[in-house]
């Protein structure tokens, strides 16, 4: 680590090196799209430059670079942390020596402010003021609990599709044998009523006219049965379009998550 100051270079880094005994970070409310594991570098509209590293379970901070010019100092300070990240953003209150905030606002995305109010034994405080930053990532963001949830959501909507599709299927089978069951009814009818118009006898047209009786009783069931399947179709058809709406919005949100 090394520091220097406009006025006494060498001998400001070894106190300024001294000077820095902690970090800690501030940040506001963020959305979303921390990575575990990932390593965010950046810069500053100053000039200067960040780089700090997310847990492998992404709960926590653990190391910040920071490097950039004060208002008497120049310098790079790097740190080990332990800061917690909630609500996708991590937050410490204090400024001495360093104040760093940041937030997550979209895929491989960090960004916030730091500033630096530093004692320096022999030559006074060392200043920025607040900095903001800008940082990003080349870390893979399947990592991240938006990815997760988004993978998740996908699968959901393969379910619900696969299910409108069985749903679809079944309707179908049961149109088809409603439909060859009446069919075959029809033909069954068609054949009773030229038997009896050729029956001789009284008891003979009796039996073909109780057959003819069970006949239409078939067809009718048959008719009924075609009725609720053809309602399962609507209902089916209806729920392959919500899938495939679910598909689609699922689909979207893992292009932009992960």
């Amino acid at each position: 680590m090394q520091m220097k100051v406009s006025r006494v270079r060498q001998a400001c880094a070894s106190a300024l090196l001294a000077g820095f005994v902690g970090m800690v970070a501030l940040a506001p409310v963020a959305q979303a799209h921390h990575i575990p594991g990932a390593t965010y570098r950046g810069s500053r509209p100053d000039g200067g430059s960040v780089e700090f590293d997310v847990s492998g379970d992404g709960t926590r901070i653990t190391r910040v670079r920071v490097s950039g010019r004060g208002d008497i100092c120049e310098g790079t300070l790097e740190v080990g942390l332990n800061e917690p990240i909630t609500n996708h953003a991590f937050n410490h209150a204090s400024a001495d020596p360093l104040a760093f905030s940041g937030s997550f606002p979209t895929k491989q995305s960090a960004q916030g402010t730091l500033s630096l109010d530093i004692d320096i034994p022999g030559i006074g405080r060392c200043r920025t003021g607040t900095v903001s930053w800008t940082a990003t990532t080349i870390a893979s963001a399947a990592g991240s609990e938006e990815c997760r949830n988004a993978l998740a959501a996908v699968n959901a909507a393969q379910v619900q599709a696969n299910s409108a599709q069985a749903a679809a299927t079944s309707a179908q089978n049961a149109a088809d044998t409603a439909g060859a069951t009446i069919a075959a009814d029809k033909r069954k009818l068609k054949n009773g009523h030229k038997r009896l118009r050729k029956a001789s006898t009284s008891a003979a047209k009796k039996k073909i006219q109780k057959l003819l009786k069970l006949e239409n009783r078939d067809l009718a069931r048959a008719r009924t049965a075609l009725t609720n399947a053809a309602t399962q179709q609507q209902t089916a058809a209806v729920q392959q379009q919500d899938a495939a709406t679910q598909q689609q919005t699922a689909a979207g949100q893992q292009q932009a998550e992960c």
